[in-house]
């Protein structure tokens, strides 16, 4: 079942699904949204809508076990920082050659 229709279903109330125009964040059996832009995330329909257009993230309960995660934070926190370094380097080129152009044009 996909997340928003679990929502939906989650949502039904007589019958009838009720109609929102602010949302708070939905959560289920083994998940949990979290809002990352409230005032944008409340105005969608559902997570699954919120998580495409980055406003919220889904927690999944039991997915991973704590040294697991532990884990898999390391190895992220490794790859974003070494692509941070790689971001730097590349500015910095741009930076030096830009220099070198104004230099020549005042030369």
């Amino acid at each position: 079942m996909k997340l928003s229709a679990a929502v939906t279903a989650a949502s039904a109330h007589e019958g009838g699904v009720t109609s929102r125009t602010c949302r708070g964040q939905d959560s289920g059996p083994g998940w949990n949204e979290i809002f990352l832009n409230s005032n944008e995330a409340q105005k969608t329909e559902a997570a699954d809508e919120a998580l495409q257009l980055g406003h919220s993230i889904v927690v999944l309960h039991g997915l991973a076990t704590t040294a697991e995660c532990s884990s898999i934070r390391s190895e992220a926190s490794a790859a974003a920082s070494g692509q941070r370094h790689r971001a730097e380097r590349r500015y910095n080129r741009l930076w030096d050659l830009a220099r070198r152009v104004a230099n020549v044009r005042q030369g």
